[in-house]
């Protein structure tokens, strides 16, 4: 399922920021990111999470990316620039079914640093997702590789034996321009809705096989 928060002041999102002024949005067709279309001074934090990713405890991530459908694309030109971090399992999974209600919106997500992954030396560190060249309506984009996220979400004591839950949160990098997308959400069809896509694999690397968990 997915979510969006957004901001009409022009505030920027980061990792510990309040989330003062922001306005909670729990459905719509589109996923804009990183602010909206008619205004470019709503920034926006996109929240998407998977219930369901079919990936042992302490497997081991060889790729990892997300995978979306532009329903909407943006009139101001490249680049795009967001940047990504995702929940620890042991946090997203406590939250159950209510994954964007007043407490758990993808603001107060964002704002717990002490949950977020990755992180390097003790400092939230989002991996950076940039886009040159804006993509068509009804083109599939793919992320960078989220090996660093999914990796410390999968070796986490509450993931499941054989599958746990993993919550993304997209947001505008720092300094980055006006130009934006929106992305197909669940509610316009699962068919149409992003998917976390996750090769894998258990046991030794010179035995094993990759698997593709989506």
């Amino acid at each position: 399922n997915d979510a969006g928060y957004w901001f009409s002041s022009g505030t920027a999102p980061t990792p510990g920021m309040s989330c003062a002024g922001g306005t909670n949005d729990t459905g719509g067709n589109y996923l804009y990111a990183p602010s909206d279309r008619d205004n470019a001074s709503r920034q926006h934090i996109t929240g998407i999470r998977f219930t369901t990713v079919n990936v042992p405890r302490n497997a081991t991530i060889v790729r990892a990316y997300l995978q979306a459908e532009v329903a909407d694309a943006g009139a101001v030109a490249g680049p795009l620039a967001l940047s990504v971090v995702g929940e620890k399992a042991s946090n997203t999974t406590a939250a159950n079914g209510s994954f964007n209600n007043s407490s758990r919106t993808p603001c107060s997500r964002l704002n717990a640093t002490s949950n977020l992954v990755p992180t390097v030396s003790g400092s939230v560190a989002p991996v950076s997702w940039q886009m040159s060249d804006l993509p068509a309506v009804d083109d599939l984009v793919r992320s960078p590789d989220l090996t660093a996220i999914l990796q410390p979400m999968v070796n986490d004591s509450s993931w499941g034996a054989s599958s746990g839950t993993a919550t993304l949160l997209l947001y505008k990098s720092s300094g980055a321009g006006n130009a934006w997308l929106g992305f197909s959400s669940y509610d316009r069809g699962a068919s149409r809705a992003p998917k976390l896509v996750v090769e894998y694999y258990t046991g030794s690397a010179s035995t094993a096989s990759v698997t593709t968990a989506l």
